[in-house]
């Protein structure tokens, strides 16, 4: 049997209504979980949410761990964007900025998304920057691009794919690291745990248990020298069990916590990115870099992660090095007053004006 959902909105309402509205989709799920072959869900099932890797929002989690249930059981799930589901189109504003400023931009879509082929869920960030790679090569078969003059934004992880891919190809002139993590990925994380969980008003107690459940974890997978399997990330959560009980988000069982915790940690792309340190590789970098954070990232802490990407390239010897800490602006380079990855969608604006024209000008005088 195959059915149809859309304009769930979850989201939308105060805490009570989409409590309300959660339960009700849940409920939905449920009935038809026994029959249901196909589930398409025809957008706008969330109201403006954004798809980063390795940040859970902040509720939710039981219409989650109950599609995971679905996918676990072979009912195909086919999801189409709609207008509420995703908000900025933060690279198109770039993109076209850029463009207009007489910077020619190549933007491809992630691999096994679109027309890209390769598979997306088993990929690392090793695995992405072979793609830049290949999207480089294209560059330089291309008339109407100066071979030479070639370069690379990237942002988040990006901003960490770049330096790889500059440290090893004679091809890229310059990179430009928006938000990009100096430190390794246990410690970006857990920092972004903890600003996250602080200025969303968690309390205290609460914040030092939860950033210790989750550096638990992270050890044990940075300590493995092999990919930890599902099943040895379930075990441990369930030794940890009663600390997790103190840390369980509101409306969600333990059981499913820690299969949603498990599937996570369990992804070859997680475990990769808690043990990548970038210090090693920007240390190798010898073409210009331009570094930029915003001082209300609570994704990739400005401070510790500018300094740290300062010292690896300094330490390497690269003296064209231009780093920027820009006041009120998040993890989207937007002006903000908290920096909460919840209020993206709520901001006006997309793109700073400043970063855009600091951004054009730097790489025209390179």
């Amino acid at each position: 049997m195959i059915y149809f959902i859309s304009d769930v909105h979850l989201g939308f309402n105060n805490k009570t209504e989409n409590k309300k509205n959660e339960d009700q989709f849940i409920n939905f799920l449920n009935d038809i979980e026994n029959d249901c072959s196909i589930l398409v869900m025809l957008g706008d099932i969330f109201d403006y949410w954004f798809e980063y890797k390795y940040t859970i929002p902040k509720y939710y989690y039981r219409t989650l761990a109950k599609l995971k249930q679905f996918a676990e059981k072979e009912i195909e799930i086919i999801y189409i964007m709609g207008n509420h589901d995703f908000g900025h189109k933060t690279f198109l504003v770039i993109a076209d900025y850029l463009t207009r400023r007489g910077i020619a931009v190549l933007r491809f879509d992630d691999r096994g998304v679109g027309q890209s082929t390769g598979n997306f869920s088993g990929a690392t960030t090793a695995d992405f920057a072979t793609d830049v790679e290949s999207a480089v090569a294209y560059l330089k078969n291309r008339r109407e691009i100066n071979p030479q003059k070639i370069g690379l934004i990237g942002h988040s992880e990006g901003g960490a794919i770049a330096p790889i891919v500059a440290a090893r190809s004679c091809d890229v002139a310059f990179i430009v690291m928006l938000a990009g993590p100096g430190l390794r990925g246990d410690v970006v994380l857990l920092q972004q745990c903890e600003m996250i969980h602080r200025v969303s008003g968690m309390p205290e107690d609460k914040i030092i248990a939860t950033c210790g459940v989750n550096a638990k974890i992270f050890e044990h997978i940075i300590n493995s020298q092999e990919l930890v399997s599902l099943q040895e990330i379930a075990e441990l959560l369930t030794g940890l069990k009663s600390e997790i009980e103190a840390i369980m988000p509101e409306g969600m069982s333990i059981d499913d916590f820690i299969r949603l915790v498990t599937a996570q940690m369990s992804s070859p792309w997680m475990q990769y990115f808690l043990r990548f340190d970038p210090a090693p590789t920007l240390e190798q970098v010898r073409v210009p870099v331009l570094a930029v954070n915003g001082s209300k990232d609570l994704q990739v802490s400005a401070r510790e992660n500018l300094e740290a990407i300062r010292t690896a390239l300094e330490r390497g010897g690269n003296q064209n090095v231009t780093i920027i800490e820009y006041p009120r602006l998040n993890h989207l380079f937007q002006e903000c007053t908290t920096g909460l990855p919840e209020k993206y969608a709520a901001i006006e604006q997309t793109f700073s004006p400043e970063v855009l024209k600091d951004i054009a000008d730097w790489i025209l005088k390179q």
